[in-house]
């Protein structure tokens, strides 16, 4: 069986609600509260409900509520022994977010009403008889009287320190475990890319505005070996970088190092189509690091993240450093993104390799897998595979012949040159001949056949008489095919 009272509580009105109830009336007696604000219900659906209370012996009592209905605001309370104590107990309510914001209720007040049932009534069929027979033992009963109440004061004070122990080993209980969900809900894992700048310029951030003024430069006060200056000199001047792989409804915080040197900048993300940030405060200080974070609930998996001037001082000059965006609420020291290795020279992330003197000659791994070279914007493609052979052109007008290149080649088939020189020299040491036309020569593009790719050459060797009497003389020619990859 149990008894269910509805109360209403209004977060923004000043009124008491008082609620009656009899001692030891234990797991019959509930309470559902509906919270309404200006007016509309509070959906309280991932909200945690406590109950704070203080009885008549001066114990605080702190319990959970079991949110029955969360999208209409109910959260019901059972009525224990802690609270059922004679007297009035004042108590309030406490909704805590899963973003950590507290929103509290008025105080209220329970009326316990002393229970008249004590336990050691006199029963009998005539209650006469029986009155007369327990007289005769008052004495005795007096004299255990006295003994009970000595042990009753003991229990009484032993039950209290219990009570007090228990209260506040279930605070304590309830802070860790606060906190044991807080812990496991946070990834020690950076999802911002070049987060301290480490490739000496601001790789993989964009400027929100092009004529924002910009410089990597270097600095080791945080340890690291530079730092993103920003001098912005009106509204919405600063960087940006585009976030994925986000989960809705899980909380995540971003934070950054700046260091002030004039103005108010702050960090911002986009949510869901709004945009909420968090500001320097002047009285963190100027010119030195400070922290500036924010905790958000995502809505999207995929938004921009902002640091900048996002207030209405229009001019500001900061440093930025040690850029953070993870999943959970819990703050942590800085940690790098751990899926990069960037520094001026060497840099590897999930789209390649690059390396080289940081002054625009590099080597890189291109979107296919390929090695380039790259130096004043002219990318040269490293050769990986290289094969010379000699043959020879039969006689012909002209004579031709298909030279397979290795297996191998067919995989690199898009990057495959080649060409083809005579090899020797060619002469007659009788009559009156001189050589006329020795060449060789590319037929045609390279093809594939039966797994394997060919080269196409042609080659002349004609030799004319001193009389001009026409071509004679015709013979095979040796030539060398040089192919790359």
């Amino acid at each position: 069986m149990q008894y269910i009272q509805t109360k209403t509580v209004y977060i923004d009105r000043d009124e008491l609600i008082d609620i009656k109830a009899i001692e030891h009336d234990v797991k019959t007696r509930f309470i559902d509260f509906k919270f309404i604000a200006a007016n509309k219900i509070l959906d309280i659906s991932h909200c945690i409900v406590r109950v704070y209370a203080l009885n008549s012996k001066g114990n605080e009592i702190f319990n959970n509520l079991t949110v029955t209905d969360g999208a209409k605001g109910i959260a019901r309370l059972e009525l224990t022994d802690s609270l059922l104590v004679p007297g009035t107990i004042e108590y309030m309510l406490k909704i805590t977010t899963d973003n950590g914001g507290i929103l509290s209720s008025n105080r209220f007040n329970l009326i316990v009403d002393k229970d008249l049932m004590t336990g050691n009534a006199i029963e009998g069929t005539n209650e006469y008889k029986a009155l007369d027979e327990a007289l005769k033992t008052v004495g005795e009963l007096n004299s255990m009287k006295v003994n009970i109440e000595k042990n009753a004061t003991n229990i009484d004070k032993n039950k209290s320190l219990i009570d007090k122990n228990t209260n506040s080993i279930n605070q304590n209980l309830e802070a860790f475990n606060e906190f044991k969900d807080i812990v496991e809900k946070t990834s020690y894992f950076n999802m911002i890319s070049n987060p301290i700048f480490n490739t000496g310029d601001y790789k993989n951030w964009e400027l929100w505005d092009s004529t924002t003024s910009y410089s990597v430069q270097p600095d080791t006060s945080l340890s690291h070996k530079f730092s993103l200056k920003l001098q912005c000199i009106k509204r919405s001047q600063g960087i940006t970088q585009i976030i994925s792989g986000l989960q809705y409804g899980k909380t995540y915080t971003f934070k950054a190092k700046l260091k002030v040197e004039e103005g108010t900048p702050g960090l911002m993300v986009r949510n869901d189509n709004q945009w909420n940030g968090s500001l320097f405060k002047v009285e963190q200080g100027y010119n030195k690091w400070v922290e500036v974070s924010l905790t958000f609930m995502a809505r999207e998996g995929t938004m921009p993240v902002y640091i900048g001037n996002v207030s209405t001082s229009t001019v500001s000059t900061f440093w930025v450093s040690e850029v953070m965006l993870y999943e959970g609420a819990l703050d942590i020291p800085f940690i790098d993104n751990l899926k990069e290795l960037y520094t001026r020279n060497f840099q590897v992330d999930e789209k390649g390799i690059v390396f080289g003197d940081g002054n625009g000659t590099y080597s890189n791994t291109n979107d296919k897998g390929e090695l380039e070279y790259v130096t004043e914007g002219i990318y040269n493609k490293y050769v990986a595979l290289k094969y010379i052979a000699a043959f020879s052109i039969p006689a012909g007008n002209p004579g031709t012949v298909n030279v397979k290149l290795p297996k191998e080649f067919t995989k690199r088939k898009e990057t495959l040159t080649w060409g083809v020189v005579p090899k020797g020299y060619y002469y007659n040491t009788s009559g009156n001949f001189f050589p006329f036309h020795v060449a060789v020569n590319a037929k045609g593009e390279a093809y594939e056949q039966d797994g394997y790719m060919y080269c196409p050459v042609e080659g002349y060797c004609r030799i004319q008489n001193g009389e001009n009497s026409g071509d004679v003389q015709p013979q095979s020619i040796n030539a060398v095919v040089i192919a790359l990859a």
